[in-house]
């Protein structure tokens, strides 16, 4: 961890000297007892931690940040690495933990008002970065003009406060209202799958649209967790977090919106391919069956150790016990040869489309083509026009765009 000796070199007796006071003042206050603090002195105290933590960290972010201009990891170490990479190294931290205060401290270079205010606690990190969202080129110099309005602001408003002054703060600059083009570029939703299957949602939206969402999802939430807590009995151990809830009240939203008037869903929202030994050791492992506890029955080459969602996404067989209980089961039984539906129609119906969707684990099968999910088509290897059957030794799974470039052309 962090080397305790000095710093070594001339000229360093008094960073020696600094560093070794700030060392002995921390291990001071650490031994103070807590115990026997009224509430007001345990208050104060805290005040004085929080602050300390901000200058320390503005220290560390000042000296982060000159050790990268003046280029200290390759003159130390004689490789082309960066200063994050390079203290974390030498210090045993994350590489985040140095690059995030660096990178604020090489910002803080064009508004050294600020960065002044920051060492001497009149204003946060916190405060400080979202100055450092809300910069762009096109208010670059009227943001230098109006560092003393920041300080200000952070002394005599709440963080709240501050964010609302900052909103007005940018209205102001930018009178036409038109967002930078980068800004524009980043309002949208995205979703991305992480390793485990788990699917990750991030999004910004404009205000307008972002405030509609926030109230639609703010409005079912209050539901959603009155219904929580009275079906666990106001048990605290077992009630679901903010946040769950949250992605609760949002897919409750989602799906009564895609939901016709009939009550019935145009396609299923969620169709999962399990083999029947995956399905059986599943339900041995519920009611305590014969089953290894060690093994799961998983195997992504055999088409008996299927277990993910008919996009292909492997999941693990708990995520599907629910279900497997409540859900319509569907027998798909593929055999060796003649795997064959129908030969009389010209279009696969929908139980031709999910088993070719299951054969090609709901990808296109053109090498390389990460067309999203819903826009994938079952087309015929040798086309229909040309006496091609409707069977699935004769279809294979396309991208919209590839099967109308294709044409009448067999076997694109």
């Amino acid at each position: 961890m962090f080397d305790q000796g000095n710093f070594g070199g001339a000229g360093t007796s008094v960073i020696d000297g600094a560093v070794s006071d700030a060392r002995d003042a921390l291990t001071h206050m650490h031994e103070l007892g807590l115990s026997g603090l009224d509430p007001a002195e345990l208050e104060a105290f805290a005040v004085a931690a929080l602050e300390l933590s901000e200058r320390a960290t503005a220290l560390t972010a000042k000296v982060a940040a000159h050790a990268d201009r003046t280029q200290v990891a390759r003159r130390r170490s004689g490789r082309a690495i960066g200063i994050g990479t390079h203290l974390a190294a030498l210090t045993g931290c994350p590489t985040v933990d140095v690059n995030g205060p660096k990178n604020l401290g090489r910002w803080l270079d064009d508004f050294p008002t600020l960065a002044d205010a920051w060492s001497h606690g009149r204003i946060t990190e916190a405060h400080l970065r979202e100055l450092r969202k809300a910069h762009n080129g096109r208010i670059h110099l009227d943001m230098f003009r109006a560092q003393d309005l920041f300080i200000e602001h952070a002394n005599t408003l709440d963080f709240t406060g501050f964010l609302s002054a900052l909103a007005y703060w940018l209205l102001h600059v930018d009178p036409d209202g038109d967002p930078p083009s980068e800004r524009n570029r980043s309002y949208g939703v995205k979703f991305s799958k992480l390793p485990n299957g788990d699917v990750k949602l991030a999004g910004v939206f404009d205000p307008i649209v972002g405030e509609a969402l926030q109230t639609a999802v703010e409005h079912e939430l209050k539901k959603v967790i009155d219904r929580d807590k009275q079906e666990n009995d106001g048990d605290i151990e077992k009630l679901r977090s903010f946040c769950q809830n949250t992605l609760v009240a949002l897919t409750n939203l989602v799906t009564r919106g895609f939901r016709r008037e009939s009550g019935e869903f145009p396609i299923p929202l969620v169709n999962i391919v399990m083999s029947e030994t995956v399905a059986e050791d599943l339900l041995n492992r519920g009611f305590d069956g014969d089953h290894d506890p060690f093994t799961l029955p998983l195997d992504a080459e055999d088409v008996d150790g299927r277990c993910e969602t008919i996009r292909g996404t492997p999941i693990h067989p708990r995520h599907a016990l629910a279900p497997l209980l409540i859900g319509r089961l569907r027998r798909q039984i593929f055999k060796p040869k003649d795997q064959t539906f129908s030969k009389d129609t010209r279009l696969f119906n929908w139980d031709m489309r999910n088993a070719l969707l299951v054969l090609s684990r709901g990808r296109c099968t053109s090498f390389g083509c990460d067309t999203p999910f819903m826009w994938l088509v079952a087309d015929h290897v040798h086309p229909s026009s040309l006496g091609g059957l409707t069977e699935l030794d004769n279809g294979e799974i396309r991208c919209g765009i590839e099967n109308s470039g294709k044409g009448n052309t067999p076997g694109l």
